[in-house]
């Protein structure tokens, strides 16, 4: 009786305590439809299956912006029946593009699907969202394209159609990053060592997919990317620029001592010769992962890239003398702002 009425006591307020807490718990959880837009975005809760509908909407984005000579009567019949069967019918007619006599055929280069998207809402059944389309007509000449796009289905959709004209936007704006800040422990020794002996007879092996040669400087463990190599598409590598970040420190030392089972990060440049292009010569940077096998270096992987460690907005260029055809030896910096792309006119 004396344990039995404290514990009983206790149970009690333990009870009313936890109800109290899901209870107020439950009233702070979002009710359907509370959640923004951008939160759902941010959080990944946004339902709608933007890779799908994607793949309908680029359809009808090239059937658009792809235009017939105004000659060829048949292919603007075929072209204007297909954009009538995919959108809805208060849309602009042949998807706002009106031919003109003196017309030519045109296309664009590209149209690639953003990733951007905005639902919408208002529809009793299935769900729609705008999509963003880059749109390429060259190589400077660029815009965006959006698309609302309605699916019957948000797990499942089985059909779909255009619900809306095509709006043009502007291409996302280029930004200015800060300098990289790097933190990881440098061995300029290690470097210079790794250069001829290791990681140029691996990138010619690995260039060139010989098994062979790469059994020679892989570890037993190596990864596939490593193993597998570019199969001649790239040959003759030439070594540039390599730095070595490592965890160890030097302890006091002139140099960093390692033992077996060590590893190390080799970042390098390395030209190539490009054996599928006009201009052969291509650099690429790489990122060399190294352990140290019965005290020897061996690759364990590799990556493709690395970070640019200088920010800044645009590279530094020469500038051209346009007076003696000789390149001018002072460096000039494009800080000014970029010219937007201008959409090619109907029949251009």
């Amino acid at each position: 009786m004396r344990l039995g009425i404290p514990v009983a006591v206790l149970v009690a307020v333990g009870g009313s305590l936890f109800t109290c807490g899901v209870n107020t718990g439950s009233h702070r959880v979002p009710a359907a439809g509370a959640i923004s837009q951008e939160d759902a975005l941010r959080f990944r809760l946004s339902t709608f299956p933007a890779d799908t509908a994607a793949v309908f909407a680029r359809r009808y984005l090239q059937t658009c912006l792809t235009h017939p000579a105004a000659s060829d009567l048949a292919a603007a019949r075929a072209r204007l029946a297909l954009l009538t069967q995919m959108a809805t019918g208060g849309t602009d007619t042949g998807c706002g593009y009106t031919d003109t006599a003196s017309s030519a055929a045109t296309a664009p280069r590209s149209i690639e699907f953003t990733g951007q998207f905005r639902t919408a809402q208002g529809y009793e059944s299935g769900a729609a969202a705008f999509l963003t389309f880059q749109v390429a007509y060259g190589d400077d000449r660029l815009v965006n394209a959006v698309l609302p796009i309605w699916v019957n289905d948000r797990a499942n959709p089985t059909t779909m159609r255009i619900v809306g004209s095509l709006g043009f936007m502007p291409v996302t704006t280029l930004g200015a990053p800060p300098a990289f800040t790097e933190t990881r422990t440098k061995d300029p020794t290690l470097a210079s060592r790794l250069s001829s002996s290791v990681l140029q007879p691996f990138l010619t092996a690995w260039g060139a997919s010989d098994t062979q040669q790469l059994g020679l400087v892989l570890t037993t463990d190596a990864t596939a990317t490593a193993k597998t190599g570019l199969r001649g598409l790239f040959t003759d590598p030439t070594v540039g620029t390599v730095t070595v970040f490592t965890a160890r420190s030097a302890e006091g030392s002139a140099d960093i001592r390692y033992s077996n089972g060590d590893e190390v990060i080799a970042q390098t440049s390395v030209q190539w010769t490009n054996t599928t292009a006009t201009v052969t010569k291509q650099s690429a940077v790489y990122q060399i992962r190294l352990r140290q096998v019965q005290g020897k270096w061996a690759v364990l992987d590799i990556t493709g890239s690395a970070i640019d460690p200088t920010g800044g907005p645009v590279q530094t260029q020469a500038n051209p003398s346009t007076t003696t055809g000789k390149p001018s030896t002072a460096p000039t910096t494009t800080t000014g702002t970029i010219p937007a792309p201008t959409l090619p006119a109907p029949g251009n």
